[in-house]
């Protein structure tokens, strides 16, 4: 097969880019639709907390049975609302990650800088981005020190 053949079966730079951010996009849906899923879910479970701690005031200390049963079904509840508000917690700082991750590709300039996170955010996936974006950085300035240094010395000898 030819080179000129070749190229017309290979997809461009711009293709594979145009599938990346699009792909990028629904992935941030995605997350944004399994976050609000996971929310309800959460919310829902919170009234069911709610309703037996109200329950369980309501019976006060006299009704020992009734109140040591509710107490642990309540017991059991709490943990499960404090579980799902640490994953719903994770998912929120996934799907905005997603989202500046797909912001960041969808920018017109390539000369745009690299959106920041939230300072705030201690997450591991945070933790990584910003690592990522100092090497990139440091990647940069290591390219003009290059360019500007040994490479214009070359230049010159050369000529």
């Amino acid at each position: 097969m030819s080179t000129p053949e070749r190229r017309s079966v290979m997809p461009s730079l711009t293709d594979v880019y145009g599938q990346a951010t699009g792909d990028l996009r629904r992935q941030a849906l995605t997350m944004r639709a399994h976050t609000e899923r996971a929310r309800d879910l959460y919310r829902a479970r919170l009234g069911d907390w709610m309703q037996l701690r109200s329950r369980l005031d309501h019976h006060g200390p006299d009704a020992a049975d009734v109140s040591s049963s509710l107490r642990t079904t309540e017991e059991e509840a709490a943990r499960e609302v404090a579980d799902l508000q640490r994953l719903l917690q994770r998912l929120d700082v996934a799907a905005r990650q997603v989202d500046l991750l797909a912001a960041y590709l969808t920018t017109e300039s390539a000369t745009d800088e690299i959106p920041d996170l939230d300072p705030t955010d201690s997450s591991a996936a945070a933790v990584s981005l910003r690592i990522i974006q100092a090497q990139e950085q440091e990647r940069l300035r290591l390219a003009e020190e290059i360019h500007d240094g040994p490479a214009q010395v070359l230049t010159n000898a050369i000529f």
